[in-house]
């Protein structure tokens, strides 16, 4: 009687055991496809923001040597770095699981030219003063995609993000 009730609770430990496995995996499963589809979400995004004309503007106007615009040019770059922010904060508005969008100049240093934050209190966008802007190189999102065509999209590692060289938390 003893041995079949030890073989009993070992065949039910089993059963459970394998339950449990199978849940788990289902779960797994399922977790996977929510990771894909935010990765799928982002790329969305990345291809929805950079699509919009300010934005294919913005890397027309923004080319070439700052020091080199006429006084127009220079106009409507600020007019275009204006109807960024606007563009950037309506996306966080409606996308409050970010926390920043920036446009990044196709220079030798990856210049912020608009940045956006999302203040911690509140959870409300608001534009980066112009002198506290900083230089991107170094960054993998920049070094990794200055030379990319237009259309492709790179997710980088997640990381704890630096501004000015201080972790933000």
């Amino acid at each position: 009687s003893l041995a079949v009730g030890v073989t009993s609770s070992v065949v039910k430990d089993q059963e459970l055991v394998q339950q449990r496995v199978t849940f788990l995996e289902a779960q797994g499963n399922f977790n996977e496809i929510l990771v894909k589809s935010a990765f799928n979400d982002l790329r969305n995004d990345v291809r929805l923001l950079a699509g919009r004309p300010t934005i294919t503007q913005a890397a027309v106007a923004f080319d070439g040597d700052p020091a080199s615009k006429s006084d127009e040019d220079k106009e409507t770059i600020q007019e275009l770095e204006n109807s960024l922010a606007v563009l950037f904060g309506e996306f966080l508005a409606q996308n409050p699981s970010y926390m920043q969008v920036r446009y990044l100049a196709n220079d030798d240093n990856g210049n912020e030219r608009v940045r956006l934050d999302r203040s911690e209190q509140r959870g409300i966008p608001y534009e980066i003063k112009k002198e506290l802007l900083q230089g991107k190189r170094g960054s993998a999102y920049f070094d990794r995609t200055i030379g990319f065509s237009p259309g492709q999209v790179y997710l980088s590692d997640i990381n704890i993000n630096k501004e000015n060289g201080k972790r933000q938390w």
